[in-house]
Formats: C-alpha cells, sequence, structure tokens
C-alpha cells in the first residue's frame, strides 16, 4: 500500500519539478 502511494507522490513531485525547469530555461 505504501508503495502506491509513494509513486502517486513521486510522479506529481516530478511534474512540478519538470514545470519549474521549464520555467528557468525560459529565464
Amino acid at each position: 500500500c505504501g508503495s502506491g502511494l509513494s509513486g502517486e507522490t513521486l510522479s506529481e513531485s516530478g511534474h512540478h519539478w519538470i514545470g519549474l525547469d521549464i520555467s528557468q530555461s525560459m529565464l
């Protein structure tokens, strides 16, 4: 059960990090 929740959290964090990286690249 823990792995499933952790996977979702990591996926969401990954998307946020990707978005931040793109913003930094534009700057």
